[in-house]
């Protein structure tokens, strides 16, 4: 079996074919790793928020601000990750551009014009799914909504009297 990286599969005498070739791998290598985290880690999550087990359980006052609180590091690492694949997404979108330009006065990359990227417009596809995807399944659970802006509301309240709640000031505001 052989092994290499791929750095050592795009060596060519074209510098510029190098370079730009180097970015898509890497922008495709990544987004694939994106869509299989968020497969594994995000999306069963998102979709299960707030069920409850039995449909005639009531969930007692503070429950959900309970699950929300218990999640919070869930939400934090999705925001992280949609930044990071926004990103991602963001410069394959500007290595594409830079292949076919709306000006063609500007082609660094004029002797590629011809080239079909077919697995780079699918991975960029994968990327926008993986946006849709999540952005569908929040907007579709309203008990992500719901929780989160009770758990907000809680916030403010305990805010505006800590003693009350026996909490400092300072543990309130990193929420």
């Amino acid at each position: 079996k052989e092994s290499g990286t791929i750095l050592s599969l795009i060596d060519t005498n074209n510098v510029l074919f190098n370079k730009l070739i180097t970015v898509l791998a890497f922008d495709c290598f990544e987004i694939g790793r994106f869509c299989r985290q968020a497969l594994k880690r995000f999306y069963p999550h998102l979709v299960t928020f707030g069920l409850s087990p039995g449909p005639e359980e009531i969930l007692l006052e503070g429950e959900p601000q309970k699950t929300f609180g218990q999640s919070l590091l869930l939400f934090y690492d999705l925001s992280e990750f949609l930044s990071r694949l926004r990103a991602i997404i963001s410069n394959l979108v500007r290595q594409i551009e830079a292949i076919y330009p709306g000006d063609t006065r500007n082609r660094i990359y004029a002797s590629f014009s011809n080239v079909h990227l077919q697995t780079v417009v699918l991975t960029l596809a994968d990327g926008f799914g993986i946006l849709l995807t999540i952005d569908e399944i929040v907007g579709q659970n309203s008990a992500i909504g719901h929780a989160m802006s009770l758990f907000i509301r809680m916030i403010q309240i305990i805010k505006n009297d800590p003693s009350k709640f026996e909490v400092e000031v300072e543990h309130v505001d990193s929420l």
